[in-house]
């Protein structure tokens, strides 16, 4: 089977409200055997600090590699 390579950008951080509740468990339900996703998302610095680890731990065992900025 073909793998599908997605790249994500958003302007709103995985760390935001939006985030958390639409964006990550959107891409983590997308992001299977054959579905590799990159994200690139711009984080806010105060915000990005208490939810950094918490991120992480949702994405752990998921296709998804995430960078943010």
């Amino acid at each position: 089977m073909k793998k599908i390579k997605v790249l994500y950008i958003s302007y709103d951080g995985l760390s935001d409200p939006l985030g958390q509740s639409q964006i990550l468990p959107y891409l983590t339900k997308l992001a299977h055997d054959n579905v590799f996703i990159d994200i690139i998302s711009y984080e806010k610095k105060k915000i990005i600090s208490l939810r950094l680890e918490l991120i992480y731990q949702k994405i752990k065992n998921t296709n998804i590699n995430w960078t943010h900025l």
